[in-house]
């Protein structure tokens, strides 16, 4: 926010009084978000990943919540900052190539920031398995 500065000097015998009023601004901090690991990697279809990751300011510990996205496929985990670090868990149940966004959402005294990762899932695609039922048939 901006603030008002005033400061006051009451004079003495060899100088006159005198005051000055000036306006200061005072900026949120920028922040650094890290995606410092996403494990296992690559991870197998439907295993769980924990992705770690930290956010850093020049002076003083970012508070809040990081959410991390997969894009297109919908999926997210949220952590909140212990520190400077938290983590949360995600499970993918398609192979291929995925990158990972961690956003942080900023605080009262930090800047939002985000990091971005790339994470790669091997094997077959989870399907939906089909119970299959047959009668029992019995002979004599």
């Amino acid at each position: 926010g901006t603030f008002t500065l005033t400061a006051n000097y009451s004079g003495d015998d060899h100088f006159l009084p005198s005051n000055i009023v000036e306006q200061h601004a005072v900026t949120k901090i920028a922040s650094s978000t890290t995606i410092l690991s996403d494990n296992p990697d690559p991870s197998k279809v439907g295993e769980a990943i924990t992705i770690t990751f930290q956010v850093a300011g020049g002076y003083g510990t970012p508070s809040g919540e990081v959410t991390v996205t997969v894009a297109g496929e919908g999926v997210s985990c949220k952590g909140m900052l212990t520190g400077v670090t938290s983590k949360c868990e995600i499970t993918l149940n398609d192979p291929g190539t995925f990158t990972l966004t961690a956003n942080y959402s900023g605080d009262d005294h930090f800047l939002p920031s985000s990091a971005v990762a790339v994470h790669t899932v091997i094997g077959e695609p989870v399907t939906p398995s089909a119970s299959l039922f047959l009668p029992l048939v019995v002979r004599k």
